[in-house]
């Protein structure tokens, strides 16, 4: 992808939200494929079509995103690798109409293994383990709004193993969470029949949705099939509001970097995204030029930001007066899973706050900065922690 097509006008969003399926989708397939993998199962729970403008290629769907990358990946690594490899593909979808054009899509790609299941995906679940004897298995999970039975999911994903990418709808879900008539969704999408009670014992300044998404990560993190669940926001087009969050689910340490790898590339897509926006709706008389809005954003909400860095720092102290003391390995997955920070930025907050005294390490031999085991200490002296 060079830039959002026609196809992509009027939703930008969702042209960033395939960009970073695209991207990281590629960097695992490779790996998993690489690493000696036979299979290579592809899930698409609420697969749609949805307001696609390719209606001949689906280029602009996120399944049709998957097919024509993976395609390209199991070519890529059985040239190199020698042999045969597996792929495929279970898309679900409970419009029929969606149903109806996603087998018409299915039916011409001949000699890729593509199963259509009808209904919601959560009644599917055990059709489509049936379809996948072996190999890894990626599941998208992608719905338009909040109403998914996330505990059915959690047995199906324990099962099958895997990664899984979340896309949490965050505008939907702040519209609709203050809803008593949708109350009991709500309890099915988090796993918790009594989480308006749950909810209550969190801060009182965490913002709704937000509330419900520490809910649904605790879901999963209970459930055993996630131990990392990074997440990022898209906002709307046009204007400054969260339209959805990404969200990983992964059990695999390197999972974690390479998300914030691939979120540090595609938020500059975003960002050039609403620059140019910026600029057609101000025109050639603006006060401030489209980079200062692409800088302003960048220090504002990007990855590895001063905002950002402020926190880990924080964190890092809350840790230390707690623990006294961790391995860098274990404390980068907790800052890149709770801030958008990639192990660069983490390495360098730990080096500027032991040059402060705010806490203490030691290096081996030409080494300027932590590895993974290396032990970052409260500083020496300070029996009680940090306070």
């Amino acid at each position: 992808m060079n830039g959002p097509n026609d196809f992509y006008v009027g939703r930008e969003q969702t042209y960033i939200k395939h960009v970073f399926l695209r991207r990281y989708l590629e960097t695992l397939a490779v790996k998993i494929m690489m690493g000696g993998w036979g299979a290579f199962n592809y899930v698409d729970g609420f697969a749609g079509p949805w307001n696609i403008r390719d209606d001949q290629g689906c280029s602009d769907a996120s399944f049709g995103v998957a097919v024509e990358l993976l395609e390209v990946v199991r070519k890529f690594v059985e040239e190199r690798r020698g042999g045969k490899l597996k792929l495929r593909f279970c898309l679900c979808e409970k419009d029929p109409e969606s149903e109806r054009r996603l087998r018409e899509y299915a039916a011409g790609k001949s000699g890729i293994e593509i199963h259509v299941f009808g209904g919601a995906f959560e009644d599917n679940l055990e059709g489509i383990a049936q379809r996948l004897p072996d190999g890894y298995t990626f599941t998208f999970i992608d719905p338009t709004n909040w109403v998914v039975r996330v505990s059915e999911v959690c047995d199906f994903l324990m099962e099958r193993g895997g990664d899984f990418l979340f896309n949490f709808m965050t505008e939907e879900v702040a519209r609709h969470s203050v809803n008593p008539k949708v109350a009991h969704q709500f309890g099915e999408f988090v796993g918790d029949p009594d989480w308006e009670r749950t909810a209550q014992q969190l801060p009182d300044d965490m913002r709704g949705d937000l509330k419900v998404l520490h809910l649904l990560k605790d879901a999963f993190r209970s459930r055993g099939v996630a131990n990392y669940l990074p997440d990022f926001s898209i906002l709307k087009n046009g204007v400054n509001r969260e339209k959805m969050r990404l969200m990983l689910g992964t059990r695999r340490p390197e999972g974690v970097k390479v998300f914030r790898d691939v979120h540090a590339k595609v938020e500059q897509e975003e960002f050039k995204i609403r620059r140019e926006a910026k600029a057609f709706l101000t025109g050639q008389g603006m006060l401030f030029t489209s980079e200062y809005f692409a800088s302003y954003e960048q220090g504002e909400r990007g990855v590895g930001c001063k905002r950002y860095l402020d926190l880990a720092e924080e964190r890092i102290s809350e840790i230390l007066a707690r623990e006294h003391a961790i391995d860098f390995g274990t404390l980068a997955l907790l800052l890149m899973e709770q801030f958008p920070l990639k192990e660069t930025h983490v390495k360098d907050v730990c080096s500027r706050m032991k040059a402060r005294g705010l806490l203490d390490f030691q290096l081996e031999g030409k080494a300027r900065k932590p590895s993974d085991d290396t032990l970052i200490t409260a500083p020496q002296g300070t029996d009680e922690g940090l306070f």
